[in-house]
Parts: structure tokens; C-alpha cells; sequence
């Protein structure tokens, strides 16, 4: 449990302020999230960025550059991908796109911090498992229950 902090992203003050091209992207992105975790787990690639763009989640790049509004949106596709599919993603963006960019980027960064942290505050309280097989069920099941949740209110995004 010692060894466990909370993640936090980059603010969109703190996100580049000059546009980048792709691969400098990708490697950006790979540096935010982390690179992937699980065995068979791809990290980001052009072909996401492009297909994400296809679907609407991130803006079209201009000359195939990529701006603060791009860098945002892609790190909140990808921190939303591994919990939600594609389509109910789409709906929550689509929800707040009327919304600045800066003030939105930056609640979900707060949002993103808080829920890491009330997680491993969750695993504290909860009698400390001591090993690191408990810790991952413990979680797992909170996160399917959570996932659950989530993708409940995404069907009431219609």
C-alpha cells in the first residue's frame, strides 16, 4: 500500500503551448498516462489518434499538427477508454463541448486526481489487504461496480 500514490495529469497550463506532430504526441501521451500496464495492452497509437478523429472525439489537426485542444482530448479519450466504449465517450464530450476547453480540460484532471486518491484512501479504510492479490481484487470489484455505474448514466446522456 506504501508503495502506491495517486496519479495526476498534466493541467492545460501545463500542457504544451506550441503545436506538436504526431509522434511527438504519442510520446506525450505515453508520458502522461503511463505506458500501458497489462500484458497484451497497446499503447496509443496514430491509428487511435486518427480514428478518434474520424469519430469525432478529438478535433481534426491543422496541417497535421496538434494543439493544447487536441493534447487535452486525447488524454481524456484515453483515460476513459479502458472503462467506457467509445460511443459512450463520445456522448460525454459531446455533452460539455459547449464548454471552454482550459475550464473543462482542467476539472477533469481535478476529477481524474480525486478519484485516484479516494482510491487508495478506499483500499486504507477497508481493512488493509495485505497482499498485493487482495489489493487487486479489492479494486477490480470496485472498479466493475463503478464501471457499472458509469455506464448507467452514459445511456442517460441520449
Amino acid at each position: 500500500m506504501e508503495e502506491l500514490t495517486p496519479r495526476t495529469l498534466p493541467h492545460w497550463d501545463e500542457l504544451p503551448d506550441f503545436d506538436l506532430y504526431m509522434d511527438q504526441v504519442l510520446s506525450l501521451m505515453e508520458r502522461y498516462l503511463g505506458p500501458p500496464i497489462a500484458t497484451g495492452e497497446k499503447g496509443i497509437t496514430a491509428s487511435m489518434v486518427n480514428n478518434y478523429v474520424k469519430l469525432g472525439l478529438v478535433p481534426a489537426p491543422h496541417k497535421k499538427r496538434y494543439d493544447r485542444e487536441h493534447l487535452s482530448c486525447l488524454v481524456m479519450v484515453c483515460a476513459l477508454k479502458t472503462v467506457l466504449p467509445l460511443a459512450a465517450i463520445q456522448r460525454i464530450l459531446a455533452d460539455g463541448a459547449q464548454e471552454d476547453p482550459a475550464v473543462r480540460y482542467d476539472r477533469f484532471c481535478e476529477q481524474f486526481e480525486a478519484a485516484e486518491r479516494d482510491a487508495l484512501r478506499g483500499l486504507a479504510r477497508e481493512g488493509e489487504p495485505s497482499s498485493p492479490q487482495a489489493i487487486a481484487v479489492a479494486t477490480a470489484l470496485g472498479a466493475q461496480a463503478q464501471r457499472n455505474v458509469a455506464l448507467r448514466c452514459c445511456a442517460d446522456l441520449q
